[in-house]
């Protein structure tokens, strides 16, 4: 029971740091790169009167010297067409979501590159705030696989000792493994399906999504949307992504522990096998 309570309260306490941490990144990316926006806005906004301002005076100081009605209408034709000529894409200001969904994809290292720092503040903020939290994350992600497998432990022993009779579960890291992998195929399973019903895509990007997501690669090929100032989404892709990559590190946990004691027996055993082949 001690035991129980202590991986709980680790993995809470962890994961209220995270949820600060990427609260006070939002906030801090947003006001940096919202204030580099406005700027950059104004100088838009400057540079697009500029032009204006040169097309009206061009158009006032050649119209009297042009003769004939032929000219004039040539003349204004190319006037009206240097006024329509499409402006750039103006950048936009960054939303709560968007520093957000910044921050946690850098503190879990997947990096879409959706959205990223424009202004040199928020690049330099950017390598600082990386370097910070990427251990923090790492750490409460240990502390989601330790309640995975604790949990994953109490379903097999239940199952071992009232099903099958039995007094310990029987190749014990071989099962978390097993049923680890099971978890993690319905999990995506489930957050596929529920992408599936909210994005434009099909079943496979879906489970592609979430699969190059979960293990941090994180192409950015596919990306869901956040402009609307959809939270709900925006909750719903945080706890999945830590979620899956629970599983992952309790699978990698398992597997580590199965080499380990192999290598280990090997290395026991080697003074002795060194010895037979020297008798040999």
């Amino acid at each position: 029971m001690a035991n129980a309570r202590r991986i709980y309260i680790d993995f809470a306490v962890r994961y209220i740091l995270v949820i600060i941490a990427i609260s006070v990144g939002a906030a801090i990316f947003k006001a940096i790169e919202k204030s580099g926006v406005e700027s950059k806005l104004k100088e838009s906004r400057a540079a697009e009167l500029s032009y204006a301002n040169e097309i009206e005076s061009l158009r006032t100081n050649l119209s009297n010297s042009l003769n004939t009605t032929i000219e004039k209408k040539l003349f204004e034709t190319f006037v009206a067409s240097l006024k329509s000529v499409k402006k750039p894409t103006q950048p936009k200001a960054w939303t709560w979501n968007d520093g957000f969904h910044f921050a946690f994809t850098v503190m879990s290292t997947i990096g879409y590159g959706d959205v990223v720092p424009k202004t040199n503040l928020g690049k330099v903020m950017c390598m600082f705030y990386a370097v910070i939290t990427i251990p923090l994350f790492l750490i409460a992600l240990s502390a989601a696989g330790q309640m995975k497998r604790f949990h994953i432990e109490l379903l097999l022993r239940a199952f071992e000792t009232k099903a099958l009779k039995r007094s310990d579960i029987r190749h014990k890291k071989k099962k978390i493994i097993a049923t680890t992998a099971f978890l993690f195929i319905i999990e995506v399973l489930i957050a596929s399906s529920i992408s599936y019903s909210i994005e434009e895509w099909s079943f496979l990007d879906c489970v592609y999504f979430w699969v190059i997501s979960a293990s941090t690669i994180g192409f950015g090929d596919l990306v869901s949307d956040y402009n609307d100032n959809n939270g709900q989404l925006l909750f719903f892709h945080l706890l999945f992504t830590i979620i899956i990559q629970a599983g992952f590190v309790t699978m990698f946990e398992a597997i580590t522990e199965i080499v380990s004691k192999k290598h280990v027996g090997i290395v026991r055993d080697s003074p002795q096998i060194l010895q037979e082949t020297s008798a040999l």
